[in-house]
């Protein structure tokens, strides 16, 4: 099929707004630009053969068109092909592999629910879904490389955004105006979330990223933020990143030793975080970088860290366990990083460490606890723990059965034995006893 530019039109233009239904028989392997552009009674089109391109406008201003089947596409969906078709609540493609969706592809279809591509290789260009004001879950898995612009702005009712294999950019303006935005989980590697901290009115819950490059700007004040998981983040986590997050439980951020610095007031007021774990190669904890975090009680430092600001840990009032791995006591660091945190009576440091106190708290010198899934870790490696844990607290409970057993038959025999004991010591007594007894007998008879 030919494309179409304007000036030269489809056989069929004299009759657009008589065609309610289109197949495409086998054979035809791209819907050219233009083809069927302002069919304004088409509600239904089917493709079963191959595809290899869905062109330019294809299907744009059809007004009525409620469901695309495609049976098999194994190439892009270009810009604008179903632009403006507000009625389109259906696209099935059954087979094959999407490469690539263009720009303003589904411009303000507003009765399309979902975007789910199992096969997908390419970007999504600028304003793709905008104004898709019902889609609620985007789910797509394949290789993306960049989401363009404004990709899914106006998306009001998006709740789930899922990628997987992603290794790219995401435009700043994306999430715009997705004030139902709750969980975003992408696989791969992300260079800057700069899109989900600039949008304002989303409501996340969580946000789960396998690598992130850059973190420019904060995400601080999200009301409704329970769990943030960062594989590793290539960069400091910047100042105010998430204060006053308040629902904030767990936050996982690794970073294989390239987080320079947590910032100033980084974690200020996140009232619900329980333990952190400061990865491998920070080197500095800013002011009041975790202050006022009043439900935190466990806090692991590496030996990279050489610097720690004034009240970095203060009113932190259930902190408990504080892990330091370093061998020296952090040189010029102020006595009240634990001001107001009553309830830590003791640092915890190597047996090597060098020094009797950490930033003004007295140390106990110990061995470091066994490992255990930090921010950073697998989840292969989580489930063996788990399964070594349970291995080891199933032997040691048999161990333990076995033992009590064992003390039980030795209780129970010793039982025994002193039962037997008691008898033939009865029985003795009783036969000392027996011949005095009737001698007396004798003697009063004869009397």
């Amino acid at each position: 099929m030919e494309d179409y530019d304007g000036k030269k039109f489809p056989p069929w233009k004299d009759y657009r707004d008589d065609i309610e239904e289109l197949v495409v028989n086998d054979g035809v392997d791209y819907i050219s630009k233009l083809a069927f552009e302002l069919c304004t009674n088409l509600n239904k089109v089917e493709v079963k053969g191959t595809l290899k391109a869905v062109g330019p406008s294809a299907f744009s201003n059809c007004h009525k068109l409620t469901t695309v089947t495609i049976h098999e596409l194994n190439g892009p969906i270009k810009g604008s092909a179903f632009t403006m078709c507000e009625s389109l609540a259906t696209l099935n493609i059954q087979s094959g592999t999407v490469e690539g969706i263009e720009s303003g592809a589904f411009f303000q279809d507003a009765s399309l629910t979902k975007v789910d591509y199992p096969h997908f290789n390419g970007t999504v260009g600028q304003m793709a879904f905008s104004g898709c004001s019902n889609i609620t879950y985007v789910n797509i898995k394949g290789f993306i490389s960049d989401i363009g612009d404004e990709a899914f702005s106006g998306c009001t009712y998006l709740q789930s955004f899922t990628l997987s294999k992603f290794n790219g950019t995401i435009g700043a303006a994306t999430f715009t105006n997705c004030r139902n935005l709750t969980i975003v989980d992408i696989d791969g590697y992300v260079y800057s979330i700069d899109a989900l901290a600039r949008s304002e009115l989303t409501k996340y819950t969580k946000i789960s990223i396998t690598h992130v490059g850059r973190m420019p700007t904060a995400l601080s004040n999200r009301k409704e933020l329970t769990e943030v998981n960062i594989g590793c983040l290539d960069s400091a986590i910047i100042n105010s990143a998430f204060r006053d997050c308040k629902k904030l439980v767990t936050a996982k951020i690794g970073a294989n030793g390239k987080m320079s610095y947590i910032g100033t007031t980084a974690f200020k007021g996140c009232i619900s975080l329980e333990k952190f774990i400061i990865p491998n190669g920070v080197g500095s904890i800013y002011s009041s970088a975790f202050l006022d975090c009043i439900s935190l009680t466990k806090v692991a430092i590496p030996a990279s860290v050489t610097s720690i600001n004034d009240k970095a840990f203060s009113n932190c009032t259930k902190l408990t366990d504080v892990r330091y791995e370093g061998e020296n006591d952090i040189p010029g660091a102020p006595s009240y990083i634990f001001l107001g945190s009553d309830a830590l009576a003791y640092v915890s440091v190597p047996t090597t460490y060098n020094d009797e106190e950490f930033c003004g708290k007295t140390v106990v010198k110990e061995d470091p606890p066994p490992p255990s899934s930090s921010s950073g870790a697998s989840s292969h490696a989580s489930s063996h723990a788990s399964s070594h844990a349970s291995s080891h607290a199933s032997s040691h409970a048999s161990s333990r059965a076995s033992s009590h057993a064992t003390s039980s038959h030795a209780t129970s025999s010793h039982a025994a034995s002193s039962h037997h004991a008691s008898s033939v010591g009865a029985k003795q007594t009783v036969g000392i006893f027996v011949p005095i007894i009737l001698a007396l007998c004798l003697l009063i008879i004869q009397w």
